[in-house]
C-alpha cells in the first residue's frame, strides 16, 4: 500500500510539474510537451502570466508580513514527534511531509527529498520575500542522509539554494531535474 501511495504521489508531482509550467497558447496542438527550451503546456492549459504591476503589489504586501494570511494547518506535528515516527518506521517505506512541496520519501532503502525548501524565506534574500509561517516538519540539521533530490522547477520555494548547500552529504546526492531547469 505504501509503495502505491508513493508512486501515486510521484505521478501527481509529475502532473503538477506539467500544469505548473507556462507557454504561449497559440492553438498549435502539434507542439511537443518538451522543447529545446524546456517543458511547455498544451493548448488550453492554465496560463499564470500577470502584469508586472499585479506581481509588484502582491510582493510588496508580502514583503514585511509576519502573520500568516490564513491560520497554519492544525495537523502539523511537532518535529520531535515527526522524528520519532520516522525512527519507528525503522527504514520501511514512508512518506513524510516537510512543508509546501517538500517531502521526505523512503522507498526500497532509498531516501528521496522533493523540492527542498527548508529555510525561512522563499527568496534570494534572508531579510525579505515570502516568509515560512510553519517550521518544516523536520529541520535541515535533523534530516537523514539523502540519496536523491527531485527538483520540479527553479522557484525559490522549490529549489532553495541555502537548503541544498547545507545538506550534509551533498556530494553523494543524485539530482533528478527537468530538462531546461535553470537556477
Amino acid at each position: 500500500m505504501t509503495r502505491r501511495l508513493v508512486l501515486g504521489l510521484a505521478a501527481l508531482l509529475v502532473a503538477w510539474i506539467a500544469v505548473g509550467t507556462t507557454a504561449a497558447d497559440d492553438g498549435d496542438l502539434t507542439k511537443p510537451w518538451h522543447t529545446a527550451d524546456g517543458f511547455q503546456n498544451l493548448l488550453g492549459a492554465f496560463n499564470r502570466d500577470v502584469a508586472w504591476t499585479v506581481y509588484l503589489r502582491f510582493s510588496m504586501a508580502r514583503f514585511g508580513a509576519t502573520d500568516p494570511p490564513v491560520p497554519p494547518p492544525g495537523h502539523v506535528k511537532p518535529e520531535a514527534q515527526a522524528l520519532a515516527d520516522l525512527a519507528a518506521m525503522d527504514g520501511a517505506d514512508s512518506l513524510t511531509w516537510l512543508g509546501h512541496a517538500t517531502f521526505l520519501i523512503r522507498l526500497d532503502g532509498v531516501t528521496i527529498l522533493t523540492d527542498p525548501f527548508l529555510t525561512d524565506r522563499a527568496s534570494p534574500f534572508t531579510f525579505g520575500g515570502p516568509m515560512r509561517y510553519v517550521p518544516p516538519g523536520i529541520t535541515l540539521q535533523n534530516l537523514p542522509p539523502i540519496d536523491v533530490i527531485v527538483l520540479s522547477h527553479s522557484h525559490y520555494d522549490s529549489l532553495d539554494i541555502p537548503t541544498l548547500q547545507a545538506l550534509a552529504n551533498k556530494q553523494d546526492i543524485q539530482a533528478v531535474v527537468p530538462l531546461g531547469c535553470q537556477t
